[in-house]
């Protein structure tokens, strides 16, 4: 995205962050989905700290609403692992998907090919790859559950 419409998103997206904190308060899930996404276009913009700041200040509220397993809030650890490898921080980067890995991350395709973790990979290939490995085992266990609680619907 060129930056001039990052801009205008940045601008766009914090009037509906204040609109939103207004109507529900900073825990209102509509808040964290904008800042989620206001936390994107800083990163995009290359405002890491900023980025980082916001992405762990959602992370945290998460936390505290829907607990440390929800997906949401393990989508949460791995944004702040993109973003800190985008920064290159990759010990930040390495640590936050370790979290994400250890409460669930399932997502197997996006460790091995997010572009945001590409500094990651390059600097922590092997630890990246084992990761890669037990999300994998994440998925599976995921889907067992799936099925499993599907046919106790029966």
């Amino acid at each position: 995205m060129q930056q001039g419409h990052l801009d205008r998103a940045r601008v766009v997206l914090q009037r509906v962050l204040g609109r939103h904190k207004a109507a529900g308060g900073e825990d209102d899930s509509e808040v964290l989905k904008t800042m989620n996404n206001l936390a994107n276009i800083l990163m995009a913009q290359d405002d890491h700290q900023s980025a980082w700041d916001m992405h762990t200040r959602v992370q945290a509220l998460r936390v505290q609403q829907l607990g440390a397993s929800h997906p949401d809030t393990v989508c949460s650890l791995f944004n702040l692992a993109c973003c800190a490898s985008v920064a290159g921080w990759i010990p930040d980067a390495l640590r936050m998907l370790q979290e994400a890995t250890r409460h669930g991350f399932s997502d197997t395709e996006s460790i091995r090919t997010d572009s945001d973790l590409a500094a990651l990979r390059k600097h922590r290939r092997k630890q990246v790859e084992e990761l890669a490995k037990e999300v994998e085992a994440n998925g599976a266990r995921n889907m067992r559950n799936f099925v499993q609680g599907a046919g106790a619907l029966r």
